[in-house]
């Protein structure tokens, strides 16, 4: 029920906005005459912060990883409130406490998971991918989706509701996540290297942490609405 309604919602808000979200060049014929003129320019800007990437990748992974999924936990969690929940106006202060939880929470955790997994499966190739991906699905997934909801329930003053909130959305998330998290992790494990995986997640992330703000809050929101 839970994921239905969510659907529909996405689904109409990247439809209805589209255009503000990709620019009216991709649709007609002038964006292949501006892609060539600017794309010197733009694959040395790319490449300068590709490389500055790399560089406090290198030197600061754990750092690095937690910031950026600070960043894309709360593009998500605005993406929920505007486009999916349809607010008036931006909750500045859940918006500070769902980055604070991909900062000190997301990132960090998965840094250190798939280090783990990597280290304790060397198996190459696809059946190591999939070997990977058996444990953090079927073991990893659904300790880590009821962390989260504890660490962001706290953070929010409603441990009170916690234990109700798992029993409402715990299989819906599950069922979700799977149809998201399964044939992405066997892509992720397969093709992409071990120290831009958490990135690579992150970006897979965006769909899922919109999910995730849209049901932690869907109770509060249901309240405001009536």
């Amino acid at each position: 029920m839970f994921f239905n309604s969510f659907r529909k919602r996405s689904q109409a808000f990247f439809m209805s906005n589209r255009h503000r979200l990709f620019g009216s060049r991709f649709y007609g014929p002038k964006f292949q005459r501006h892609s060539f003129s600017s794309s010197s320019s733009s694959n040395s800007h790319q490449h300068n912060f590709w490389s500055q990437y790399n560089h406090y990748l290198d030197k600061y992974p754990l750092l690095t990883k937690a910031a950026q999924s600070a960043v894309i936990v709360a593009i998500g969690d605005v993406i929920a409130q505007k486009f999916i929940e349809e607010a008036k106006e931006l909750d500045y202060i859940r918006l500070l406490r769902m980055s604070s939880t991909g900062l000190l929470l997301v990132g960090p955790t998965l840094h250190v998971w798939y280090g783990t997994l990597f280290k304790y499966i060397k198996t190459p190739g696809f059946s190591g991918a999939i070997m990977r991906m058996l444990p953090d699905q079927f073991i990893f997934a659904p300790i880590f989706i009821a962390v989260f909801s504890t660490f962001l329930f706290t953070l929010e003053g409603r441990l009170d509701e916690l234990k109700q909130h798992l029993n409402d959305t715990m299989f819906d998330s599950m069922v979700v996540n799977w149809k998201i998290w399964i044939p992405a992790q066997i892509i992720n494990f397969r093709f992409i290297p071990l120290h831009l995986q958490v990135l690579y997640v992150n970006f897979v992330a965006l769909i899922w942490n919109t999910y995730l703000s849209y049901i932690s809050h869907l109770k509060a929101h249901h309240h405001q609405e009536t």
